[in-house]
């Protein structure tokens, strides 16, 4: 009588092709999934520069003229609400209540790099900008 041996499993050759597998699957979505992420924390940096942009319309109403950071949150240096961008407010001609200053831009600057939008900025009249390679209509 012969005896006939059946042996289970993954054969080496089986086990690399899953590997390669795996592998392109992976260097196709880890990007995709990395601009999706930065696409989220983008909303971030625009709801940001919003509120400060109201605050700054409420602060000109009630005093005829444009407020430093500190005036408006209590503090002279802003994070957004995740903490995904700084924001910093520049007046002209200063920031300072004796200047009474009557244009302003607010600016959002991402604390992890962003090189398809970089850093988004908006004015006292609403012009919105962004400082990366993509452009402005694709950013905000």
């Amino acid at each position: 009588m012969i005896k006939k041996y059946y042996y289970s499993g993954f054969t080496l050759i089986e086990l690399m092709i899953v590997v390669i597998i795996i592998a392109i699957l992976s260097t196709i979505g880890f990007p995709s999934y990395q601009e999706q992420v930065l696409k989220g924390r983008r909303g971030d940096a625009k709801n940001a520069l919003h509120s400060v942009l109201i605050q700054q319309e409420k602060f000109y109403s009630q005093h005829g003229f444009y407020g430093s950071m500190s005036e408006l949150v209590g503090d002279t240096s802003q994070t957004s609400a995740e903490e995904y961008y700084t924001l910093t407010l520049t007046c002209s001609p200063t920031c300072q209540r004796t200047s009474r200053p009557q244009q302003y831009l607010i600016t959002a600057n991402p604390l992890l790099e962003d090189s398809k939008c970089g850093s988004y900025s908006i004015d006292q009249s609403g012009t919105n900008s962004s400082s990366g390679s993509a452009t402005n209509d694709y950013c905000w």
